[in-house]
């Protein structure tokens, strides 16, 4: 699933934190938190890569409240009201950036750096609803989403073998 959601977000040049993306990172700890939030309502072993991979982009495409809301993935993660950490916007710049604690240091928001965070909302969004509204059976899904070169995801199996 992260290597999908690294292929959707570089093929839209949100991968990059220097440029507000969101980094593998960053990304890890959505992608943790996500699966720690299904894990506890149960009945994540019945549940396919492909529905993870929807529901990963309904909840922070559509659902997640990133003005009020942090996330932490310490004690099998939960969310915090950004407010009691002073780690909220003040501004319409601000106000709704992502909030992720860095499970290393908990006095660190890892999140400030996606500042374009609202540009990846709405990609996320768009993916969402390119995937669950397609009445589309000629093309593959996932292309519908992920607009890159077939050769860039082909893993370089040589850089693992050679020494």
């Amino acid at each position: 699933m992260l290597m999908i959601l690294k292929c959707f977000l570089k093929s839209r040049q949100l991968n990059e934190p220097y440029h507000g993306g969101v980094g593998s990172f960053l990304l890890t700890m959505l992608v943790t938190s996500y699966l720690q939030r299904r894990y506890k309502e149960g009945g994540t072993d019945k549940i396919d890569l492909g529905r993870h991979l929807i529901d990963f982009l309904e909840l922070y495409g559509t659902k997640f409240n990133y003005e009020d809301i942090g996330i932490s993935i310490r004690d099998d993660g939960f969310y915090y009201q950004k407010s009691k950490r002073g780690w909220q916007g003040y501004d319409e710049r601000t106000r709704s950036k992502l909030s992720v604690e860095n499970p290393q240091d908990s006095e660190v928001d890892i999140g400030g750096s996606a500042f374009n965070i609202k540009r990846v909302q709405r990609a996320f969004q768009h993916a969402y609803d390119t995937l669950i509204f397609n009445n589309s059976n000629s093309v593959s899904i996932l292309k519908l989403i992920i607009t890159s070169d077939p050769s860039e995801l082909k893993p370089n199996w040589r850089k693992f073998i050679e020494y």
